[in-house]
């Protein structure tokens, strides 16, 4: 197939025909397995590009469009296609003949969208790769199993109220959506392996459960997406309800918030908010495709440690490079070492970031403008 015939059915998912390795659909019953594994917080898959690589990729079950590092493209020789819009911005679109995910997994003719910044991983593996085809994500196994023929009866997997809606966009793959309840308060939740935190909510419904609330402790988060990170912050806090989805239960979960300033939601969805993969990583996933549902069961895997900033000081960066305090935490050290927004800190900006961003118990000192030294205790005090 020419580069420019690359169907709309292979841009939305990255390529969706799910095959073995040597082109040909298993003759008897059975997955295709391919091997996928944790690290740093991502679901990664290796993957060839036209026989090139193999070059680590992210599952990311929150994407509509595979896509590919612009750099990693050019390196491969991928034939530029066009530009498509993602979100209202530009990327160009990209051809590989052939991708091969895990060693087991073949797509042919398959489009990508070149992405400029990309972190923990050279390329993503959309949706549509996981929920076109009956499939499980075995987290205890580390295996992506696809059924091309159907997988049948799945042995201790409980069916939850679930849906793998078409996405409204043109080039947009089916996406999981499950019910989900914070305490008694139900939930609609956009599945998102590509997610850090183990729940993201926008403002709105962060506000309606009491969960953007002044007098909670929160910390500062920068709120990032495909397109760039939001100006304003978010805050990141503790949930005080436990979070259920079918018959599991994840108690003591941190929950990131939207601000205001960016209220919609940032997922291209009408859901409350998206279940992140330090919750996914404890279930093991099997999608019904034909009946556009989801069943899980739990895996042996815990929620990982969190990192955010434990200082609570969120640092603005002015037009002389000068840092100035944005915002400050409730209930953080720097609340608790007088630090208020507006301080100016002297020295450079970088280095108070890191200075400000650092681990647990380790005494830190920073100089304000006007009112000299100031020393705080970044602590675990969410």
């Amino acid at each position: 197939m020419a580069a420019d015939s690359v169907s709309r059915r292979n841009v939305m998912a990255g390529g969706l025909l799910a095959l073995l390795a040597g082109g040909a659909a298993p003759a008897q019953p059975g997955p295709v397995v391919a091997r996928f594994r944790l690290e740093n917080g991502r679901v990664l898959i290796d993957a060839l590009l036209n026989g090139m690589g193999p070059f680590p990729f992210i599952i990311d079950t929150g994407a509509e469009v595979s896509c590919v590092m612009e750099t990693t493209a050019k390196a491969v020789g991928l034939r530029k296609l066009r530009d498509v819009k993602l979100k209202g911005e530009s990327f160009p679109l990209y051809a590989a003949d052939e991708m091969v995910l895990g060693g087991a997994v073949r797509q042919t003719d398959v489009a990508l969208a070149g992405l400029w910044r990309l972190g923990g991983g050279v390329g993503i593996v959309a949706s549509g790769m996981v929920t076109t085809f009956d499939s499980d994500l075995d987290f205890d196994r580390g295996e992506w199993r696809v059924y091309p023929q159907g997988a049948g009866e799945r042995a201790g997997f409980t069916a939850i109220p679930s849906a793998l809606p078409d996405s409204p966009n043109a080039n947009g793959s089916r996406r999981i959506e499950s019910e989900a309840h914070y305490g008694d308060e139900k939930l609609s939740l956009l599945w998102d392996t590509g997610a850090p935190r183990p729940l993201k909510l926008d403002y709105n419904h962060a506000k309606r459960l009491g969960l953007w609330d002044d007098g909670l402790p929160w910390s500062p988060i920068p709120v990032t997406g495909i397109t760039g990170t939001e100006a304003a912050p978010g805050r990141l806090v503790r949930a005080r309800q436990p979070i259920r989805v079918g018959p599991l239960s994840f108690e003591n979960q941190l929950v990131a918030l939207g601000a205001p300033e960016h209220a919609r939601a940032s997922w291209g969805s009408d859901e409350d908010g998206l279940l992140g993969l330090p919750i996914l990583q404890r279930m093991n996933i099997a999608i019904d495709a034909k009946a556009r549902r989801v069943l899980i069961k739990a895996s042996g895997l815990s929620t990982p440690e969190q990192r955010y900033n434990r200082s609570g000081i969120w640092l603005d960066k002015a037009p002389d490079g000068s840092a100035t305090v944005g915002q400050v935490g409730k209930g953080s050290p720097g609340e608790a070492a007088g630090l208020k927004v507006g301080d100016r800190l002297e020295g450079d900006f970088v280095e108070l970031l890191r200075t400000l961003g650092g681990p647990a118990g380790m005494v830190v000192t920073v100089k304000v403008a006007g009112r000299g030294a100031v020393t705080l205790t970044p602590a675990d005090y969410l």
